[in-house]
């Protein structure tokens, strides 16, 4: 914590919850909780508990009846990288969580963020809605075929071709399985606030970018001339080359009142002026 905190850093002070305090961890009552947060939060039971092996229960905290997920990263490189994220979402008009940094007892240090789910929604993930193992940017002609109106189709397809962008910019490592969901309501499919941010600004060797729903790879033919005849690709690669990070940096510890180590700072620029030389020595800007 010392490495970025200033004795002004304000968190939000969270005390042990239930789940925390027991000594032994009893299946039962975990699921038994999971259920209830989901009944009150929204959110799909499988992103509170999944198995024993991926149980989130123990993280929600009930604040003034409100829920919030804590997230412990361990280190502090993780913590940034979640405040940084929720910023770059933000630029490419992306919704997202909104983070704070959170301890508990006064000890540790995380960030915590307010559940977004909203009453008549249902939130579902790509397996839900059957988006799963496209190919490459094939999502966006399933998209096409989705039992939406042309226009509710458009609004999906601009979501996930600003989300496909903005991940590529940070190399995203893990945006799969539930740390990914939609919100629905009828017919109408929209991505749902961002999340998850600390498996990023990893990789960028490569002009390459996965998540759940497809790839995006610079050096493809067949992609390099769909980002060169769609006009939001084209509108958010020069948005892209258009983020001032250093400025979104600053943004981050004049938010939080913390300070960003300059070696961090440092690795994160030079990842940007990677990815940046990517899209500009590739044929996919006009």
């Amino acid at each position: 914590m010392g490495y970025f905190c200033l004795p002004t850093t304000k968190f939000v002070e969270l005390k042990e919850n239930y789940l925390n305090s027991l000594d032994t961890f009893n299946q039962d009552i975990f699921i038994s909780v999971a259920k209830k947060i989901s009944r009150q939060t929204g959110i799909p039971l499988k992103c509170i508990w999944y198995n024993k092996d991926y149980c989130y229960a123990q993280d929600w905290y009930k604040v003034n009846g409100k829920w919030f997920f804590y997230k412990d990263l361990g280190e502090y490189e993780g913590t940034l990288l979640e405040l940084l994220g929720e910023e770059i979402s933000r630029y490419f008009d992306l919704d997202t969580v909104s983070y704070q940094l959170a301890r508990i007892n006064k000890e540790g240090c995380g960030v915590v963020s307010e559940n977004f789910c909203q009453k008549n929604y249902t939130y579902k993930d790509v397996w839900d809605l059957d988006l799963s193992d496209n190919y490459g940017l094939s999502i966006f002609k399933t998209i096409e075929y989705m039992r939406m109106t042309p226009k509710d189709a458009l609004l999906l397809a601009n979501d996930l071709k600003k989300l496909f962008i903005r991940d590529f910019y940070v190399t995203e490592k893990d945006r799969k399985g539930v740390n990914l969901l939609f919100k629905c309501k009828s017919n109408k499919i929209r991505l749902a606030p961002l999340y998850d941010y600390e498996n990023s600004f990893f990789d960028a060797t490569k002009p390459y970018y996965e998540n759940c729903l497809g790839w995006l790879d610079l050096n493809k033919k067949d992609q390099q001339e769909t980002l060169l005849n769609d006009d939001v690709f084209q509108e958010l690669l020069y948005k892209l080359m258009d983020i001032k990070l250093k400025i979104l940096i600053k943004n981050v510890e004049d938010k939080h009142g913390i300070i960003v180590p300059n070696y961090l700072k440092g690795y994160w620029l030079n990842h940007d002026k990677i990815i940046k030389k990517y899209v500009r020595t590739t044929n996919v800007l006009k």
